[in-house]
């Protein structure tokens, strides 16, 4: 028995990694397996235990509020969570299945900092990075340095930690931690993909879905705000399309985000508003129709736990072009599948647009290859038997 703690709907809201492992543990464990405890966002009971359903399932749900509807809420979303689990600690403690399985640091703290009950617990790291590092409010950077002291104090008694990241940004985690965190508790747990969605396209789905079949189509996926780089993506795009042969290209963002304005009016600025496109948030259905469409999946973030993007286009037969995030030494073998730009420089990563767009095929065997070793059919049995080896310890 589990009980899964986020701040997400589990359903549709806020859209992201977070809310595709969340949906990915759902589809693998049933409601007698799983209580779960989020956010609502729609006209469900808050602060009280409740059956809500999930995927024709139904789970014993606990909502700490009502999610706002902005994309960018006035109060952060890291705030409510950490005000709302501190003032629904024993009412969630209480019901509970143990261990509790946490996915937000905000979550932690309120949790353990604050409450004098022991309690058997996982954490889950989505990503290595202190996440108020690059904060999509600039003030909070300004308690990035008191926040992850909270966070890995509250982690000292944990059963496991789960660190969806490589071992390079594991090993810098624990230089961080100076000691707080114990190195035997980390447990290398990386993203999942939908291996039953994800997958190369057969005849019948290249003939009802193409976008521009004799125009080159770039896609980058994921929200749009300054952390996943969309601006290196423009300014690339912007240096590739200089040659007169690759006029005849697209960049296609798959989501949407607080700086979508910013991308408007940049593109405005170059002159390539009817090369761009935004399409807003999509169900994964239509997420994978411009996967297929693809031909270079692009990266720029600054940061990345073990990207499910990345492993969705890969299990789709694309060839992948992304700075140097976590994981991407893991799924990405250069001059055979893609290239890493290492160095955020705008016209060297146009070079590396170029150059797999040239001498790249698609679908490549490799990337799908890489992407089978992440399944989601994997990922229960994974997690049980993380679960199983801890309480023998």
């Amino acid at each position: 028995m589990l009980t899964l703690i986020d701040g997400v709907d589990y359903e549709s809201r806020p859209v992201g990694g977070q809310l595709t492992f969340c949906k990915q543990l759902l589809k693998e464990f049933e409601p007698g397996e799983i209580c779960i405890v989020g956010v609502n966002s729609s006209q469900e009971p808050v602060r009280q235990w409740f059956k809500k359903t999930v995927g024709g399932k139904s789970y014993d749900c606990f909502n700490l509020y009502t999610l706002s509807d902005k994309i960018k809420p006035i109060v952060p979303l890291r705030v409510m969570n950490f005000i709302s689990i501190f003032l629904s600690r024993r009412a969630i403690l209480k019901k509970a299945n143990f261990p509790l399985l946490i996915n937000l640091p905000e979550i932690m703290i309120a949790l353990k900092i604050f409450n004098w009950r022991h309690f058997s617990y996982f954490y889950i790291f989505h990503g290595a990075e202190n996440p108020l590092r690059l904060p999509r409010y600039n003030w909070g950077k300004w308690f990035a340095r008191w926040f992850e002291h909270l966070h890995f104090k509250s982690l000292k008694s944990a059963k496991g930690i789960l660190v969806c990241a490589d071992r390079k940004a594991i090993k810098v985690l624990l230089v961080r931690a100076k000691g707080t965190i114990k190195p035997e508790l980390i447990v290398p747990f990386p993203t999942r993909y939908n291996d039953q969605l994800f997958k190369p396209p057969t005849k019948s789905d290249q003939d009802t879905f193409q976008l521009h079949p004799k125009k080159k189509i770039f896609v980058s996926v994921g929200r749009i705000n300054k952390v996943k780089g969309w601006e290196l993506l423009l300014d690339a795009f912007n240096i590739y399309r200089k040659n007169e042969e690759n006029k005849n290209s697209f960049l296609v963002f798959v989501g949407d985000g607080e700086d979508r304005q910013l991308v408007e009016e940049k593109a405005e600025k170059y002159g390539i508003s009817e090369h761009i496109k935004i399409t807003g948030f999509l169900p994964e259905e239509a997420v994978r129709s411009y996967l297929w469409n693809a031909d270079i999946f692009l990266v720029g973030s600054y940061v990345e736990g073990w990207s499910i993007a990345i492993l969705e286009a890969l299990a789709c037969g694309n060839n992948v072009v992304s700075t140097a995030v976590s994981g991407v030494n893991d799924m990405i073998e250069e001059g055979i599948n893609g290239f890493i730009c290492r160095d955020r420089e705008p016209k060297k990563y146009a070079e590396l647009i170029n150059i797999a767009v040239t001498d790249l095929k698609k679908p490549n065997k490799r990337s799908i290859e890489i992407a089978s070793y992440y399944r989601l059919s994997n990922l229960r049995q994974e997690l049980i038997r993380i679960i199983s080896c801890t309480r023998r310890i």
